[in-house]
């Protein structure tokens, strides 16, 4: 199990306030930190942040929510976040950027040694389809309620990004069982912006 606390934030009644969110992992907390949006305004301890008076309940809430999607996601997938990655890696990731829209990229591998970039643009991710496919690459839609990211406002009817993976064609068959794996999670994981699990401190 994972707790979060997020920045302590001041109600629109002037009240100090600070929300919390616990939900299971397979991993240890390190494990997802190199996803650059899992620990971003949250902490592990109810005192790891300083006051805040910029941020509000909704805007905490999105970043608790958006680390409960990040472990299902890499629970799911088996897919591990890179930190830091290779020369050869951010060619490749550059290569990709060339054919299609990219925004909160990060590098993902499997226990294959696969690579995979997970991509969450607001914008649409091709003008064309089979750019990609046609430069050698292979790509999936992640479904919404295990899509990580997930920005914008939780009181949308839907995030205003989409999440896309995206790896080489020789990675097809990995790719396909993913996608598998991952709309079979669908069917049981909460909405996007589902707030249970999300409680005052």
């Amino acid at each position: 199990m994972i707790t979060l606390y997020s920045r302590v934030y001041v109600t629109p009644q002037g009240h100090q306030a600070q929300q919390m969110i616990t939900f299971s992992a397979t991993q240890p907390t390190d494990y997802y930190r190199s996803y650059d949006y899992f620990g971003t305004h949250c902490s592990l301890a109810k005192e790891g942040f300083p006051w805040s008076w910029r941020k509000t309940y909704g805007s905490y809430a999105e970043w608790l929510l958006r680390a409960r999607r990040c472990v299902l996601f890499a629970d799911v997938t088996g897919l591990q976040p890179v930190k830091h990655s290779s020369d050869k890696t951010r060619q490749w990731e550059s290569d990709i950027r060339k054919y299609c829209s990219v925004d909160h990229a990060s590098i993902w591998t499997s226990s294959a040694g696969s690579v995979f970039l997970l991509n969450e643009p607001y914008c649409p991710l091709l003008q064309n389809p089979t750019d990609l496919m046609d430069k050698g690459f292979t790509y999936i839609e992640i479904p919404l309620n295990i899509s990580p990211y997930c920005g914008g406002s939780l009181s949308a009817n839907a995030p205003g990004t989409r999440s896309y993976l995206i790896t080489n064609l020789a990675n097809h068959n990995e790719l396909v069982h993913i996608k598998k794996e991952l709309h079979r999670a669908a069917l049981f994981a909460p909405r996007w912006d589902d707030l249970s699990g999300v409680s005052d401190v």
